[in-house]
């Protein structure tokens, strides 16, 4: 049996080879970036104060405290990692935040480098009256919600 091969546009063009728009997407859909035109920043104003932990893999809630602080949002954050999505009432991103759990360790006069099981990490989230819930999310996916009352 003898093998002919064409390249993928010619077998598009021509209907060989079709493919089905309508199906549903492979990877999650990322939430909407937020719009922080809201925060004032330099300003005293309330906020949550978030505290994550991470324990082999397993992300967790260690605290959720109100607090008045003179809030300025992080300008440098990290590429990869997690982010905390926050959302309003009617299920809008309003405020986001990425960071990283600390999981390198490097220790002193032996130069050795190492990796940690546990991690915690502290996330400041400026207050609004309509903030409904925070997610946590890896590679876009929800890996932890924290429903706010």
């Amino acid at each position: 049996m003898e093998r002919k091969c064409k390249n993928l546009s010619t077998l598009l063009l021509t209907g060989a080879l079709a493919f089905n728009f309508n199906c549903m997407p492979i990877l999650p859909q990322c939430p909407e970036k937020a719009d922080h035109s809201w925060i004032e920043e330099g300003e005293l104003q309330e906020v949550y104060v978030l505290g994550l932990e991470y324990n082999k893999g397993i992300i967790r809630e260690t605290g959720l405290d109100l607090t008045e602080v003179y809030f300025y949002e992080e300008k440098e954050q990290p590429s990869s990692g997690y982010n905390a999505m926050v959302f309003n009432e009617n299920n809008q991103p309003i405020f986001e935040r990425r960071f990283q759990f600390p999981l390198v360790s490097i220790s002193e006069g032996f130069p050795h480098i190492g990796i940690e099981d546990k991690a915690e990490v502290e996330i400041s989230i400026p207050y609004r009256d309509d903030i409904e819930r925070i997610g946590i999310y890896k590679n876009c996916r929800e890996i932890l919600s924290i429903p706010l009352e």
